[in-house]
């Protein structure tokens, strides 16, 4: 098992127990030992930090991602119930602009990886 695998089911076992400290000490060290899932434990601190009611932190978070080029789907945003907290701040609509524009920049990059092919 990958050291970041571990780390996703230390994760989800805090989120399954509610332990949100347990979950953002799992978040941290996942962030430090694992740069190339950045994307993955800035929304993981996110999520803890929201969920103990911390949405200045939560914002803080994901801002440091969106610094370090990390952005999310405004869908993922959307959905996620662990930054239900954070959502209704000023710097989290903030956050989510910045993730709606770049998201709509990457779909306008994007180009099919199939190719139909005529007889």
């Amino acid at each position: 098992m990958t050291p970041f695998r571990r780390h996703i089911r230390a994760y989800l076992s805090a989120c399954v127990y509610r332990d949100f400290e347990a979950g953002l000490r799992v978040a941290h060290a996942a962030h430090g030992e694992c740069p190339q899932e950045h994307h993955r434990t800035w929304l993981w601190q996110a999520c803890m930090q929201s969920k103990r009611g911390d949405a200045a932190g939560a914002a803080a978070s994901l801002r440091a991602g969106l610094e370090e080029d990390a952005w999310w789907s405004p869908g993922l945003l959307d959905g996620e119930a662990g930054l239900a907290a954070a959502r209704e701040t000023p710097a989290f609509k903030e956050i989510y602009q910045e993730c709606e524009r770049r998201f709509l920049d990457a779909r306008g990059l994007a180009r099919p990886m199939s190719r139909v092919l005529s007889p």
